[in-house]
C-alpha cells in the first residue's frame, strides 16, 4: 500500500466554547497556515502523497459558513494550486477579511445571525472574488506547461476548453479526416454530418452542456471515430515539410520554446512486441540541422503545435543514415526495458509464492503442533483415568486428533505441491516473455521547422 504522510491542522479545544471556535476557524482561514503546511510537505522533499486535513464542526453554523466561502468561492481547498494566496491576498488588501469573520463569531449567537452576516459578508466580496479567480485561471493558462496545468486540481470545465491529449488528438485528427463530410465546432467540440441531423460531442464535454440536448457521445471508440482513425492509418504519407508554429497554440510548451527558428528531420517507427501480451510502440528519430539528436519526449511534444504541411522533398543518405542509428538505439533500450520488467515480474511473483508457501508452513506447523500438545494431554488423561469407559473415550478421541494431524501433514505436502506447479506456470510464461516476436513500421519522416508565428 503506498504510504501517505498526513499533516493536520491546528484546531484545539479550549476550556471556553469561545476559545475553541476562534481557534478552529482561526486554523481554517489564516492562508498562510494552510497553504504553509502544503508548501513545506513539499520543501522538505516529500516523496509520498501529502493529505492536508481540516476538521469541521457541521453543528457549528458559523464554521459551516466559513468553509463554504473558502471551499465553493475562494477554491482554498480544491483550487489553482496558489490561487488561494493571490485570491485573499487581493481581499485583505482592501478589507480586513480576517477581522470581519472574527466579528461574527463574537457577535452572532444564533444561527440566523451568523447566516445573515456571512451573506452580507460574501455579496460584498463576490465581484472581487469572481475577477481575482478569472486573472488567476488567464495565468494558469499563459503561464504553467500542459504538462503541469494536466496536474493541477483546477476545474477546467470553468475555463475556455481543456482537452487531455489523447482528446486533442482525435479531435484535430477527426476535423481533418472528416473534412468536407462534417461541420465542427471548435466552441462547443461537437460536429454534424453533412444531410443528417445528429450531434457528435466529445464525451468530455457532453455533461456541460444542457442535459435535455440529445447529442452521440464522441469518443476514440465510436464506429465514426474508428472508421476515420484507419483512414489515416491506411494513408501512405511521403516525405514532406512540415511548420510547427509555436505561439498559434493556446497553452504553453517551454522544452520547445529552445527549438524555435530551428529545423531539422524526423522520422517515426511503430515498435511492436508480442509476447504475452501485445505492446506497441512509438520511436521517435529526430535530429535537428546540426545533427543533434531531439529527444523521444521533445518530438511527442513538438505533434502538440499547429502546423502546416508542405511540399514533398526527399531526406539526404546522410540523414536517413543517422535516423537509423537513433531508431535502432531507441529500440533496443525499449526491448532491454521490457526485458528487465520481466525479470522485476519474476522476482515479485517469486517472493510473493515464497512469502505465500512460508505463511502456510507456519500456520499448518502451528495446528500440527497444537494438535500435538492436545494428543499428549488426552493421553496423559486416558493413563490416569480408573474408569474403561472414559478411558476407552480418551483413547478414540487421540485417535481421531491422530488422523487429523497426519490429514495436516498430507495437506503441507499437497500445499507445497501447488506451490511449486504455480511456479512452474510462473517460469513459463516469463520463459514465453522472452521469446518476443518483435515487428517494425515505418510511417513517415519529415523536415520540420519551427517557427514563432505564420509569415504574413
Amino acid at each position: 500500500m503506498k504510504e501517505k504522510s498526513y499533516c493536520l491542522t491546528e484546531q484545539i479545544m479550549m476550556p471556553k466554547q469561545k476559545q475553541f471556535m476562534k481557534r478552529g476557524w482561526n486554523a481554517i482561514v489564516t492562508t498562510t497556515r494552510f497553504q504553509g503546511q502544503k508548501r513545506q510537505s513539499h520543501r522538505y522533499g516529500q516523496k509520498h502523497d501529502v493529505v492536508v486535513i481540516n476538521f469541521l464542526n457541521r453543528k457549528n453554523e458559523a464554521d459551516k459558513r466559513v468553509f463554504h466561502l473558502l471551499s465553493e468561492k475562494f477554491s482554498l481547498f480544491n483550487g489553482i494550486f496558489g490561487s488561494s494566496d493571490e485570491v485573499l491576498g487581493s481581499l485583505e488588501s482592501g478589507v480586513d477579511f480576517e477581522k470581519r469573520i472574527q466579528q461574527i463569531y463574537q457577535n452572532c449567537r444564533t444561527a440566523e445571525e451568523i447566516s445573515a452576516a456571512f451573506n452580507q459578508l460574501q455579496q460584498e466580496l463576490d465581484e472581487q472574488i469572481q475577477n481575482k479567480m478569472q486573472e488567476t485561471r488567464e495565468s494558469l493558462l499563459e503561464n504553467f506547461d500542459d504538462e503541469v496545468r494536466e496536474k493541477l486540481r483546477n476545474h477546467y470545465e470553468q475555463t475556455n476548453l481543456y482537452l487531455n491529449r489523447l482528446e486533442r488528438y482525435l479531435w484535430g485528427l477527426s476535423k481533418y479526416e472528416g473534412n468536407g463530410q462534417a461541420v465542427f465546432n471548435d466552441e462547443q467540440l461537437s460536429f454534424q454530418l453533412k444531410n443528417e441531423n445528429e450531434v457528435y460531442q466529445m464525451i468530455s464535454q457532453v455533461k456541460k452542456v444542457d442535459p435535455g440536448n440529445q447529442v452521440h457521445h464522441y469518443r476514440s471508440g465510436h464506429p465514426l471515430a474508428v472508421e476515420w482513425i484507419e483512414q489515416a492509418k491506411s494513408r501512405a504519407l511521403p516525405p514532406k515539410g512540415i511548420i510547427f508554429r509555436y505561439s498559434d497554440y493556446e497553452g504553453k510548451v517551454s522544452v520547445l520554446s529552445p527549438l524555435v527558428g530551428q529545423e531539422g528531420w524526423l522520422s517515426l517507427n511503430l515498435l511492436r512486441v508480442e509476447s504475452l501480451e501485445m505492446e506497441e510502440y512509438l520511436v521517435f528519430s529526430c535530429v535537428d540541422r546540426e545533427g543533434n539528436q531531439i529527444e523521444q519526449d521533445i518530438c511527442e511534444k513538438m505533434f502538440d503545435l499547429p502546423a502546416s504541411e508542405g511540399e514533398e522533398t526527399s531526406v539526404p543518405a546522410s540523414i536517413q543514415n543517422a535516423l537509423a542509428g537513433i531508431k535502432e538505439h531507441q529500440e533496443a533500450a525499449i526491448l532491454n526495458g521490457i526485458m528487465e520488467r520481466a525479470g522485476q515480474y519474476l522476482d515479485a511473483e517469486l517472493e510473493k509464492l515464497d512469502k505465500w508457501s512460508g505463511d502456510l508452513k507456519m500456520k499448518l506447523e502451528s495446528e500440527i503442533e497444537n494438535i500435538g500438545i492436545e494428543i499428549n494431554q488426552q493421553q496423559r488423561e486416558a493413563r490416569l483415568t480408573k474408569q474403561l469407559a472414559e478411558k476407552l473415550e480418551l483413547n478414540r478421541k487421540v485417535k481421531e486428533l491422530e488422523k487429523k494431524r497426519n490429514d495436516m501433514r498430507r495437506n503441507l505436502y499437497n500445499e507445497q505441491d501447488e506451490i511449486d506447479r504455480q511456479k512452474e506456470v510462473l517460469f513459463a510464461q516469463v520463459e514465453e516473455k522472452l521469446q518476443q516476436k518483435v515487428t517494425q513500421q515505418h510511417l513517415y519522416q519529415i523536415h520540420w521547422r519551427i517557427i514563432w508565428a505564420a509569415e504574413v
